[in-house]
């Protein structure tokens, strides 16, 4: 049974009005927990409370709230530990750890194109660019192997197909027994027009401790219709890139007013492995 710990890093802003921070997490394992155990650190993880418990339950984007987010004169620092427990054991961290906050959905599959990326394999095996968004795992975008190997840096670009707002890519690496390609290092832009590039608006290190999981990374609504994905570096050194498929989280875009967000717009990074923080500011 795999088990997991998810670390939370919300910064909040000074005097904010009272509101809410939804966690949401996945948990895949082969037995059930009785409860999830929520606690809360207010100095930085010297000690901590529990706040709250949820029934246990196996699947995707399971979800809490804290409801009384704590005010003050001073900004408070907010660090949220999630665990799984079974009886009276409760678990340690897992690998298996996958947090995607509250933000816009994930963009249909069919809604994507792939107008351009810096190299594919076309002689020896299908394995073009825009495989990256047909939702089949059979199937693969891979860089130039046969003929030639270019070196790192590589890029593809996903079209939303419209100006969107967008908040989070999703990156799901190949999943046959060939590791080849799998990005380690990354940098995320987004674009109107597909040629001016903002500056990254996300970028980190993806830990594979496993390489059937989902890396998730989400940052602030961004206006956009264009997203480029560039690896820097992959995760055995080697010069290829690859990826089985590559989605976004998009909503309505500028003409459109959002409902008052919920909760706090969180950016996602992994800096070890088994641990996830999110940045999160309130609105």
């Amino acid at each position: 049974m795999r088990l997991f710990l998810c670390l939370l890093l919300l910064l909040l802003p000074v005097r904010v009005p009272a509101a809410s921070i939804q966690l949401a997490w996945d948990h895949e394992a082969s037995v059930r927990p009785d409860t999830f155990v929520i606690q809360r650190s207010l100095d930085g993880g010297a000690t901590w409370q529990e706040i709250g418990q949820r029934p246990g339950a196996l699947g995707t984007t399971i979800t809490w709230t804290d409801a009384h987010v704590p005010e003050g004169a001073a900004p408070p620092v907010l660090l949220y530990t999630v665990r799984a427990r079974l009886a009276t054991q409760v678990s340690g961290p897992s690998n298996l750890v996958r947090t995607s906050p509250g933000g816009q959905p994930r963009v249909a599959g069919t809604a994507l194109t792939i107008p351009a990326c810096d190299s594919q394999e076309l002689t020896a095996a299908n394995n073009a660019c825009r495989n990256a968004v047909y939702l089949d795992t059979s199937l693969i975008w891979h860089t130039q192997w046969s003929a030639a190997q270019p070196p790192l840096p590589h890029w593809i670009v996903i079209d939303v197909g419209t100006e969107a707002l967008i908040d989070g890519l999703a990156y799901l690496p190949r999943q046959d027994t060939q590791g080849n390609g799998t990005i380690k290092d990354y940098t995320i832009a987004v674009s109107l027009d597909g040629q001016t590039w903002s500056a990254p608006v996300a970028q980190g290190t993806w830990l594979w401790p496993t390489r059937d999981q989902e890396q998730i990374v989400r940052w602030p609504q961004t206006q956009g219709r264009y997203v480029r994905l560039t690896a820097t570096k992959e995760v055995n050194g080697q010069p290829y890139s690859s990826a089985s498929i590559i989605s976004l989280f998009a909503g309505p875009g500028p003409n459109w007013t959002p409902p008052p967000p919920l909760g706090a717009t969180c950016v996602r990074t992994q800096p070890e492995e088994k641990v996830v923080v999110l940045t999160c500011k309130l609105p």
